[in-house]
């Protein structure tokens, strides 16, 4: 399943708010795809966590 594809196709109107607004694309995509995967049955959803040496965007569970 091609996560990020569906979420720009399925948001293609509220993509207009983080272009407008100059919110980071990325991090807007990311709060997306969050609610894909959520909404896909995925579990233990989390952003920006906290690792040793780094941080992990997104991480989850299925």
């Amino acid at each position: 399943m091609d996560i990020v594809a569906t979420v720009i196709k399925s948001r293609r109107n509220a993509l207009q708010i983080p272009i407008k607004r100059g919110t980071k694309f990325e991090r807007w995509l990311m709060i997306e795809i969050a609610y894909a995967l959520k909404a896909a049955g995925f579990k233990d959803i989390q952003l920006e966590v906290q690792i040793p040496g780094g941080r992990i965007d997104l991480q989850f569970s299925f």
